[in-house]
């Protein structure tokens, strides 16, 4: 079963159109939100350099860089993170594979130089911490796709976000052996009512307490696709907190389809297109 909801370089661009109050007509619903939000052109392909801070309670932190790669294949998207530094993480990898097919279970699997060979990622673990930060296996997954049939959808309000009406939309995971997977029992969504943007994600345990959050700001159009250029996640329940940065997009190199083989993968990609 797939699901996820869309947290890492997502820029869900539509314009809603239309003035009139939230009085006079009705919410549209949810899966009318999400469905077209999901028809956005994101690009063939993309590469992103992301700076990464995992800042514990105490306020000390860690610093890593990656490079995120994006292509099409017909109607799937492959997406892969390199972490390039510092030297003990250099050359771990993700490598998703993101099927249209709502029948069809994604693919995932992390590649770990010290072992020299990838590990497929079980549904169980999509909803555990990525590699130490306060993103998900799950979060990092889906890129351009939000994953209707997995989830009941509600939309419940338009709210103000960091100065953006928003559509407030809840999405409850269909069963409960999903919900454990992925970690949550609901999440509330904020999307910007103009254009559709992700501007928060806050994930709910059983008793309604929210436990974490993601916060996606300032959003820049490269060559014409929104994209953001900063994402927060916060875990409510330790103090910690992880920022991503994204320093450079580049939507216009083409990017070889073999740099998303799990072959290339295991083979440690020393050929990366675009800066080193």
């Amino acid at each position: 079963m797939k699901s996820g909801i869309l947290v890492f370089v997502l820029c869900l661009g539509l314009a809603a159109g239309g003035s009139a109050s939230a009085q006079e007509d009705p919410l549209p619903s949810g899966e009318e939100i999400i469905h077209r939000a999901n028809e956005r052109d994101f690009g063939a392909f993309s590469q992103e350099t992301i700076h990464m801070k995992l800042i514990g309670k105490d306020g000390k932190a860690r610093e890593r860089v990656t490079r995120a790669f994006n292509k099409k294949f017909g109607d799937e998207r492959r997406y892969l993170m390199v972490f390039v530094e510092p030297s003990n993480v250099k050359g771990t990898a993700l490598l998703t594979y993101d099927y249209a097919d709502p029948e069809k279970d994604d693919d995932q699997w992390l590649y770990l130089p010290a072992m020299r060979k990838s590990r497929r990622v079980p549904a169980g673990e999509r909803g555990g911490a990525f590699l130490g930060t306060d993103f998900t296996f799950e979060d990092i997954k889906t890129q351009t796709r939000i994953s209707v049939e997995d989830y009941t959808w509600k939309t419940l309000a338009i709210e103000d976000i960091d100065g953006h009406p928003c559509y407030t939309i809840e999405a409850t995971p269909l069963t409960p052996e999903l919900a454990k997977e992925l970690g949550y029992a609901k999440v509330r969504i904020h999307l910007d009512r103009e254009q559709l943007l992700l501007r928060l994600s806050e994930f709910c345990d059983s008793s309604g307490e929210v436990t974490r959050t993601i916060s996606i700001r300032d959003f820049e159009q490269v060559t014409g696709i929104w994209t953001a250029c900063t994402l927060e996640a916060k875990n409510l329940k330790t103090g910690h907190t992880t920022l991503f940065t994204v320093t450079e997009s580049d939507f216009s190199t083409e990017i070889p389809d073999n740099v998303f083989s799990l072959q290339s993968l295991e083979r440690g990609l020393p050929n990366l297109p675009g800066k080193p």
